[in-house]
């Protein structure tokens, strides 16, 4: 609730005035009482069963989909009367079909292997210096821009250059996976070089992509790292988020800083409740796309074949203006099929995490597996469609690499807060 509040604070003193008559993603308020009041019963409805424990990921998981996505969709339902009731009941139905399945264990669980640390460091170092030998080989390296205003001409060119065949899985992969891995490591074993290296790679992988994310991802996971590492709760981890959040708006506003503001409250915490809406508005009476967009589901061509949703819903928004509209799963998953396709995306995401928490109680330490996972899982919820989600964003890279790392000793002093799951042998 305190967040929400301090949420609501920034929507009417920043966000609304500042994006009012945005053309992509404006930010209206039509505030009406019983409206904003209905809008904190529903923001309560998901308290009441989400978990809130740090022994798996499944708490972690939760709080990635209130605070980037649940939170911030309550609130613009909360200002703005004209928006429509679909989307948020969808996205609750969404968040409890998650929950429930990810009690059920169909993925399969192989035995963890042996010196899983060093082979997982050795695979995602090479990972990361073959993605660097790429920027150097590719001419990306020339074109560094740490001008902020100017990001966005130079991650299209940029984009172009790196982008190419599997380099640019390899790319995100590295960005996503790999790195935040190795810094999720070397903060577990308090190492203050590869501390150092880590978070210079990061920054480069920022210079070269001109990704803002990458500069947020070390502060989330060092923020993960203090809440498995200190007896931090989940609740204390919305109260510090709350105050973080009023003290950006208030730096933001007294100094005129436009641009960060709009990176870390608009964009970071509204942007993906609104393009949401949107997809779900706009699809609700559109035929629906039953993955005919995708080659290997289009056997029978249909409107959509060949077509690039994310473009399509940008032409829809702005037809003078190519850009990609992009969603997450919630609005992907109706565009598709519906309530139905939103089902099948939370419930895959629930098996997924579900699968995670079984190599938790097996030895694997639960705060590596949310260090590496938030990013992807916030990205799958906010973002972007989760089948592109599992394979380029690293979804898919992060379990096999969690399941080869399994469970690495602690050093004297370190153990978990809150995970004290006993661990099987080795095998």
């Amino acid at each position: 609730m305190f967040f929400r509040l301090a949420l609501d604070f920034a929507y009417i003193s920043y966000v609304s005035p500042a994006f009012l008559r945005d053309p992509i993603t404006p930010m209206t308020i039509n505030f009406d009482i019983q409206r904003y009041l209905f809008s904190i019963v529903l923001l309560v409805v998901p308290a009441l069963f989400v978990p809130q424990g740090k022994r798996d990921l499944s708490g972690i998981y939760f709080m990635t989909v209130m605070i980037f996505f649940y939170i911030p969709l309550t609130s613009m339902f909360g200002f703005n009367s004209q928006i429509a009731i679909g989307p948020i009941l969808i996205s609750l139905f969404a968040i409890a079909v998650s929950l429930i399945f990810i009690h059920f264990p169909f993925i399969p669980i192989l035995p963890l292997a042996r010196n899983g640390e060093r082979r997982a460091i050795y695979i995602s170092a090479t990972g990361v210096l073959a993605f660097i030998a790429w920027s150097i080989y590719s001419g990306v390296i020339f074109h560094i821009n740490l001008d902020l205003v100017q990001m966005y001409g130079f991650r299209e060119s940029n984009s172009q250059l790196l982008d190419v065949g599997i380099w640019a899985y390899l790319g995100l992969w590295a960005e996503k996976i790999f790195n935040p891995l190795l810094f999720a490591i070397a903060l577990y074993r308090r190492s203050p070089t590869m501390i150092l290296l880590t978070l210079a790679v990061q920054f480069f992988f920022f210079a070269v992509t001109q990704h803002r994310i990458h500069l947020f991802t070390p502060i989330l996971t060092y923020m993960i790292y203090l809440l498995y590492k200190r007896s931090i709760t989940l609740s204390e981890l919305y109260f510090y988020s709350a105050i973080a959040l009023l003290a950006i708006l208030a730096t933001a506003l007294y100094f005129n800083l436009d641009t960060p503001a709009s990176l870390m409250i608009r964009r970071a915490l509204y942007v993906g409740a609104s393009v949401t809406i949107d997809w779900i508005t706009h699809f609700k009476d559109a035929a629906k796309v039953y993955w005919t967009d995708r080659y290997l589901f289009g056997r029978t061509p249909t409107e959509y074949t060949g077509v690039d949703l994310p473009y399509f819903m940008g032409h829809v928004k702005s037809p003078d203006t190519p850009f990609a509209f992009s969603v997450g799963m919630v609005g992907a998953g109706y565009s598709q099929a519906g309530v139905l396709g939103v089902a099948l995306y939370a419930g895959l995401l629930g098996l997924i995490v579900g699968f995670v928490n079984r190599l938790i109680t097996r030895g694997l330490p639960a705060y590596i597996a949310a260090a590496i996972l938030i990013g992807p899982l916030r990205t799958a919820w906010a973002d972007s469609d989760l089948l592109t989600t599992l394979l380029s964003h690293g979804i898919i890279i992060a379990i096999l690499i969690l399941t080869l790392l399994g469970r690495i000793e602690e050093l004297p002093g370190t153990a978990e807060a809150g995970n004290q799951a006993k661990p099987l042998p080795n095998s």
